[in-house]
C-alpha cells in the first residue's frame, strides 16, 4: 500500500486553494463541506467560483499566488489547470513543509483526493493510488446506489448512544447489541425517518441486552463458528463466511488459509495461526473454548470444508459440553473448484453412469449413458 488512507480533522485548519477556474471550483465544492478555514488565491476567478466563495464565506485574493500566501496554511490544493503554475505552487508549499495536492499531477502530490460517497458523518473514500481515477468513480457510483440516503442519520444516532451503551454493557456484550441495533427495528426505523420510534426500540433492545449480560454466565455470550475457507480462492468464499469474518473478535485459522481471505476479516480482530508454532488438535479445542468463554465471537477457519475435517465431531462435542454455541458453515470444496476451473462438470449425463430409484423404492437400475450419434455421418448405415 503506497498511500495509506486517513481521515483528517480539519476543524480549525487553514486550506489554500490556488486557481480561478473549473478545477478550483471542484475542490472548493468538496472542501466547503468541511469546517476548515479556506483561502482562494487566483489571478483570474470565474463568476461561478466567486459566487460560491462568497456563499461559503471564503477569503478571496484576486492575484497570482505568492510565497506569502503560505503563511499559516496547513494544506494546499494547486488547482489552476496549468501544469507549470501548479508545479510552482507545489514547490512553494513543500519548501514550507506544507502538504500539497495538485490535480492530475501525482508527482506534485503529497496526498491524493479519493472518490467520496458522502452520508455525513458516514463517509466512504475510494482510491486507486492515482492509477485509475475513472475506476474509482465507477466504484463510487456503485456504492452510492447501495447506501440508503438516511444512513448518516443512523451513524449520528449511534454516536449519541455510544456512551450510554458503554455504561450499560460490558465490552464483550456491546458488539452483539450494535449488530442487532443496525440490522433490527432501531436501524430500520431510523432509515424510515422515524426517530422517536427508533429511540423506543433502542431502549427496549438495550434493556434486553443489559438483563442478559447481568443474568447469564460469561460463556453464554461467546459463539464458535466452524467456517470452511474452501479451495483457497478468496473470491470463492461464501457470503456467510465473509460476513462472519467481518464480525469475528478472534480468528483461529489453519496455516494454509490464503492471506487474501484473512485480509477480509475485521481489522481489529485477533488472529491465532495454528501453524506458528504447530499446535496439536487437543490444544486447538482448548483455544476455542477459552476464547468463547471470554465472550468472544470466534471463527475457526478451516483450510477446506469443516465437514471434511477428521476432528470436527470432537470439536462439536467438546464445545457443546462446555455450554458454548457452535455452528458449522460449509465452504466450496477444492474438488468442486478444481473441476470448475478445468471446465469439467461433475455430473455430465453424456459421460457419467447414473443410478435411479423408481417411485416404489425398488433397487437402483443402471442407466447407461446415451449414445451420441453424429447425424452427419453415414457410418453403420446400410443401403
Amino acid at each position: 500500500m503506497k498511500y495509506f488512507p486517513l481521515f483528517i480533522d480539519l476543524r480549525g485548519k487553514t486550506i489554500l486553494i490556488t486557481g480561478g477556474g473549473h478545477q478550483a471550483l471542484t475542490r472548493l465544492r468538496l472542501l466547503a463541506k468541511s469546517e476548515a478555514r479556506i483561502k482562494l488565491v487566483g489571478k483570474t476567478i470565474t463568476e461561478e467560483l466567486a459566487g460560491l466563495a462568497l456563499e461559503q464565506d471564503v477569503e478571496v485574493i484576486a492575484r497570482a499566488p505568492e510565497p506569502v500566501d503560505m503563511l499559516g496554511v496547513d494544506y494546499v490544493f494547486a488547482a489552476s489547470g496549468d501544469p507549470a503554475s501548479d508545479r510552482q505552487i507545489s514547490e512553494m508549499a513543500r519548501a514550507e513543509g506544507i502538504l500539497v495536492n495538485a490535480i492530475d499531477q501525482q508527482d506534485l502530490c503529497d496526498f491524493l483526493m479519493p472518490a467520496i460517497v458522502d452520508r455525513d458523518p458516514l463517509v466512504v473514500a475510494i482510491g486507486t493510488e492515482g492509477n485509475a481515477p475513472l475506476l474509482a468513480r465507477d466504484v463510487q457510483a456503485k456504492i452510492d446506489r447501495e447506501l440508503p440516503a438516511r444512513l448518516g442519520a443512523t451513524a449520528r444516532f449511534a454516536g449519541a448512544w455510544r456512551k450510554t451503551v458503554a455504561n450499560a454493557l460490558p465490552r464483550n456484550a456491546r458488539r452483539s447489541f450494535w449488530r442487532q441495533f443496525l440490522s433490527g427495528p432501531p436501524g430500520r426505523k431510523l432509515l424510515a425517518d422515524e426517530t422517536e420510534a427508533a429511540k423506543i426500540e433502542a431502549m427496549t433492545l438495550l434493556a434486553s441486552h443489559t438483563q442478559k449480560a447481568q443474568g447469564q454466565p460469561k460463556a453464554a455470550n461467546g459463539h464458535v463458528w466452524l467456517v470452511g475457507a474452501g479451495s483457497g480462492d478468496p473470491e470463492l468464499l461464501t457470503l456467510k463466511a465473509h460476513r462472519l469474518l467481518q464480525n469475528a473478535d478472534v480468528v483461529v485459522h489453519d496455516q494454509r488459509v490464503h492471506k487474501a481471505i484473512l485480509d477480509g476479516a475485521r481489522r481489529d480482530a485477533r488472529f491465532i495461526d495454528l501453524g506458528k508454532p504447530l499446535i496439536q488438535h487437543n490444544e486447538i479445542t482448548g483455544i476455542l473454548i477459552r476464547e468463547a468463554c471470554a465472550g468472544n465471537v470466534v471463527v475457526r477457519l478451516v483450510n477446506r470444508d469443516p465437514c471434511d475435517n477428521d476432528h470436527v465431531g470432537e470439536d462439536l462435542a467438546a464445545l457443546e459440553q462446555a455450554g458454548i454455541e457452535v455452528t458449522l458453515i460449509p465452504g466450496i470444496s477444492a474438488d468442486m473448484a478444481c473441476a470448475a476451473s478445468a471446465s469439467l462438470p461433475q455430473a455430465d449425463r453424456r459421460t457419467i453412469p447414473r443410478t435411479e430409484y423408481d417411485m416404489h423404492g425398488c433397487p437402483p437400475a443402471y442407466i447407461a449413458p446415451p449414445v451420441i450419434i453424429d447425424q452427419h455421418s453415414n457410418s453403420g448405415n446400410s443401403k
